[in-house]
């Protein structure tokens, strides 16, 4: 594993304490569907001005 990228130090962490991490917009919706098995795709709908998390 690489220790460091121009984004930053890469280091493994603790599932419970990611959201004491500062975390790109929208990890934590991308994470939920990762870690559930019936899930394969995540997207967001657009409604008006309300964006709506779907997943597939």
């Amino acid at each position: 594993m690489i220790n460091e990228t121009d984004e930053g130090k890469v280091f493994w962490q603790n599932i419970n304490q990611l959201t004491d991490l500062k975390l790109a917009s929208g990890f934590a919706e991308m994470a939920e569907m990762m870690l559930r098995s019936s899930y394969s795709e995540f997207i967001y709908e657009i409604d008006g001005d309300t964006w709506k998390k779907k997943f597939y």
